[in-house]
């Protein structure tokens, strides 16, 4: 499932070559109206270690497009997970972001700094966890989750937007990879996350910034 609410009728599809977007060949899908999905990926033709999984490195899934069901507004920006998760989530797309800064670390090694950063419970698996089914069953670690996420998607998509509008577009993909890799590499220095911290948030915020100037003279250069 795609998970920020459930979004109906996004993109699924994996991202075999690593350039966030989806390529003629690449296994694809779409969300049902309940935000679930099933994508199917031949193994043998994309494990190239020939190790019997996918690595970072062989691919992740992405989530893009379709309509979040809890506001009927479009879905803006991208969802990454690791090959073989059951939905997809701001809280996955740290865990991608993690290594891929640091290809040392494991996915299992990711979600507990994520955890442990982010103050959730220990038991929670983050590519499989739904909050929002959880919720109606009760379960205590289902608040924890969804404000966790929401409060992560809420501040790249403030602070991406902001940036994006002001560089006159174009560059919302390469902000918000920016913007997860920030609060990644907080959390892979086992810190705490705290995204209402004021001066955290400015350095974030001035780093996107960097960011955004940074693609801004790679695209004059190739324009000049």
């Amino acid at each position: 499932k795609l998970i920020d609410g459930y979004v109906s009728g996004a993109l699924v599809f994996l991202d075999a070559n690593r350039n966030n977007q989806h390529d003629a060949g690449e296994p694809s899908t779409f969300t049902n109206n309940q935000g679930a999905f099933e994508l199917i990926v031949e193994l043998a033709s994309y494990d190239s270690n020939g190790d019997g999984i996918l690595n970072p490195s062989e691919g992740v899934l992405i989530m893009e497009g379709g309509v979040d069901l809890s506001t009927g507004l479009d879905l803006e920006g991208q969802f990454l997970a690791p090959v073989g998760s059951s939905l997809a989530s701001p809280l996955s797309s740290l865990v991608v972001a993690i290594v891929d800064l640091n290809p040392t670390f494991t996915y299992a090694q990711a979600q507990a700094s994520i955890k442990a950063g982010l103050n959730l419970a220990a038991g929670v698996d983050i590519h499989s966890y739904d909050p929002i089914a959880s919720a109606s069953q009760g379960d205590s670690d289902s608040g924890p989750v969804m404000a966790a996420g929401a409060m992560v998607q809420d501040t790249i998509f403030t602070m991406t937007r902001i940036l994006d509008k002001a560089a006159g577009g174009n560059m919302w993909g390469a902000l918000q990879a920016a913007a997860y890799d920030h609060i990644a590499n907080r959390l892979m220095l086992n810190q705490a996350v705290n995204l209402r911290d004021g001066d955290f948030l400015e350095t974030m915020f001035d780093t996107l910034r960097s960011e955004e100037r940074r693609v801004g003279k790679e695209c004059r250069s190739r324009w000049s």
